[in-house]
């Protein structure tokens, strides 16, 4: 099955069953409101999801709750994900070398620290 077969279903399933959840408590609550499943039905859904994906993490098997077991695999190459991925690296290495610049004291920074205070220090 394809990324994108497999992503929709792990996206839909969720979906139609906070859908069919809504309608079931709806049901329950004897309303003829339809806001009450249209608040119901994404609150649950994404609670769903957020509840499978997460014990999916520890327990793979659970993957089936969301359709299908197996998560999608995406290729980063071309896309604004795999340039930062890519270029990472070397501006957290250009920023630590930044940062260990800034760490040290040099003599200009020094003696332009001591001419500043000086021009401040007012004369007695």
């Amino acid at each position: 099955m394809s990324n994108f077969s497999t992503s929709t279903v792990r996206t839909v399933t969720p979906i139609v069953v906070g859908y069919v959840v809504a309608l079931l408590i709806k049901a329950g609550v004897h309303t003829t409101s339809a806001s009450v499943t249209l608040v119901l039905a994404p609150i649950i859904s994404a609670a769903y999801y957020l509840l499978v994906h997460g014990l999916e993490q520890k327990y793979p098997k659970l993957g089936r709750l969301l359709g299908i077991p197996a998560t999608p695999q995406y290729d980063l190459n071309g896309t604004i994900a795999g340039a930062v991925k890519q270029v990472a690296p070397a501006v957290e290495a250009a920023a630590a070398k930044e940062v260990t610049k800034l760490a040290k004291p040099t003599k200009t920074g020094t003696a332009a620290k001591t001419t500043a205070k000086k021009a401040t220090t007012p004369k007695k």
